[in-house]
């Protein structure tokens, strides 16, 4: 209840989805550079792997969303 009560305001649902970006940023900026670092040598793959990681990155972000998305509406 106290979680819910807080995030009533739009300040905590600002700072929720900073954080969700934040860390969904931060995730898989670390996953790419080991796997750079130990994988993905040349450009294409690199470019590749960007990509890849974009695409996640967006659907997790999405999914971050679609849980907060009962707070954000009201």
């Amino acid at each position: 209840d106290n979680i819910a009560e807080r995030l009533q305001s739009g300040f905590f649902i600002t700072v929720d989805i900073l954080l969700l970006a934040a860390s969904v940023f931060h995730a898989l900026n670390g996953t790419r550079m080991v796997l750079l670092d130990y994988f993905f040598k040349d450009l294409a793959r690199r470019r590749i792997l960007d990509l890849a990681l974009l695409v996640f990155g967006l659907a997790a972000f999405v999914y971050g969303l679609w849980a907060l998305w009962p707070w954000i509406t009201t």
